[in-house]
């Protein structure tokens, strides 16, 4: 058995995956943490979002309402307010913390939890870190990039030693938001093999991070010109181009 306390977003997709946890591993506390409101003044980037939601719907709303009893009894807190809950999950003396989709951990909590606080990460560390890591392979022709890294955290934004990596499967009609939602599905599969593991063992094979060969990506550069780009780039045939001719990437993999 594991204690396993859940950290994610409140967004479809994240409670998609904390419901798949909770439903594998009884023993589980959840907590939504609000997502940040978005600017969508902008009609390119609103219809980007708007687009993103009904295909994460797809994917993902029939599971959630099916299970919609676990996500109300899953604690709600405000956006970047981890610090002010701390005690929320101290006091639950979780074995593991899984994060995905959060804002930043305080470091102090960081140093309470060391190799037992874990990110799942939308992309494929070291060469993308940061935010929309699943979408800039699309703007910049690297879809060999797109993946789901789960890593221990530490104090830098996706730099913590790598514990376990794999990438989805494209189809011809696939597209960042298609492909953001099989992602999460994976990403999942990837979280309850490191669990299982880590119940059988009490504790994790990793590999560093190093950081100087990927780029880190932030919200304010995701605007409608990269949108803009990623759709010209699809609409080219990037994905077909890319089936017919992959590129392979050293992934940490057991």
């Amino acid at each position: 058995m594991v204690r396993l306390l859940i950290l994610t977003g409140d967004q479809l997709r994240h409670k998609y995956l904390a419901i798949r946890l909770k439903k594998r591993f009884a023993d589980s506390k959840i907590i939504l943490e609000k997502t940040m409101p978005r600017d969508l003044k902008d009609k390119v980037i609103r219809d980007y979002f708007e687009e993103f939601n009904a295909t994460e719907k797809r994917y993902f709303s029939r599971y959630v309402k099916k299970n919609q009893d676990i996500v109300d009894n899953a604690d709600t807190i405000e956006h970047k307010s981890i610090k002010k809950n701390e005690k929320l999950i101290l006091d639950f003396k979780p074995d593991l913390i899984i994060v995905h989709g959060s804002s930043i951990i305080p470091r102090r909590l960081i140093r309470k939890f060391p190799y037992r606080m874990i990110n799942l990460h939308a992309g494929l560390s070291p060469y993308y870190r940061g935010s929309a890591t699943n979408v800039w392979p699309f703007f910049n022709k690297q879809l060999q990039y797109v993946g789901m890294t789960v890593h221990f955290i530490d104090k830098g934004i996706d730099t913590g030693e790598i514990i376990l990596q794999d990438r989805p499967e494209f189809e011809m009609k696939d597209n960042t938001h298609t492909i953001g939602c099989k992602c999460t599905r994976l990403g999942c599969d990837l979280l309850i093999k490191t669990i299982n593991y880590f119940i059988k063992t009490k504790c994790l094979p990793s590999e560093p991070c190093s950081n100087s060969r990927g780029e880190q990506y932030y919200i304010a550069q995701f605007g409608s010109e990269c949108i803009n780009t990623i759709k010209k780039n699809i609409a080219y045939g990037l994905v077909p181009e890319y089936i017919d001719n992959p590129i392979k990437v050293k992934l940490i993999r057991w």
